[in-house]
């Protein structure tokens, strides 16, 4: 984000870059979408191309509100960055998850299984064998939680004679895969392509 902002103050003329860190406590009272939406408004210059910023964007509640209406006028290019370090503690307070463990076998295994035909059945085995032990209810749920965070999407298969979906197999690709390397390191480069 930094190298972009730099690259446009050095590259391009009458531009007005509003930049919001989350991290800083310095806007720590615009934590509030309201807040939020306000302080942009009132940053907006209309004579000039107008960019927004926001670093840390989970940590205002609600943000997306701000940024929608925002994104709805048509006056500002917007990036916003987040970190997904909480995703885990995130999806167990909000789904009341009993197992972590769990949930962080099923996220490294989808994140290793890339594009590979899965079900909760077969991961439920590989998960026990390994362990852990679940049942299939349980990783068809974990893995419905992690799709709905937008960790990893899922493509069902398509049965062409039959022409509807089959429910027993799915491929999950994850939605960022810097994660995957994050988490995994770089063994077994795979990049979903089959």
């Amino acid at each position: 984000m930094q190298s972009y902002i730099e690259y446009l103050q050095n590259n391009e003329t009458d531009i007005n870059i509003i930049f919001i860190d989350f991290m800083d406590l310095s806007f720590e009272t615009i934590k509030e979408y309201h807040a939020l939406h306000d302080y942009v408004e009132d940053k907006y210059q209309p004579d000039k191309a107008n960019y927004l910023f926001i670093d840390e964007v989970q940590m205002c509640p609600k943000f997306e509100l701000a940024i929608n209406s925002l994104y709805s006028k048509g006056k500002y290019d917007i990036y916003v960055t987040g970190s997904n370090a909480f995703v885990t503690r995130d999806l167990v307070q909000k789904y009341s998850l009993p197992d972590t463990l769990v949930l962080q076998h099923l996220s490294e295994f989808l994140m290793d299984n890339v594009s590979n035909l899965t079900s909760p059945n077969k991961v439920s085995n590989l998960l026990a064998a390994n362990v852990t032990p679940t049942n299939h209810v349980t990783v068809g749920r974990y893995i419905k939680y992690l799709c709905n965070a937008f960790v990893f999407y899922d493509i069902k298969r398509y049965d062409i004679r039959g022409k509807k979906y089959l429910e027993s197999s799915e491929k999950f690709y994850l939605c960022d895969s810097g994660i995957r390397y994050a988490i995994l390191g770089i063994r077994n480069m795979d990049y979903g392509i089959k």
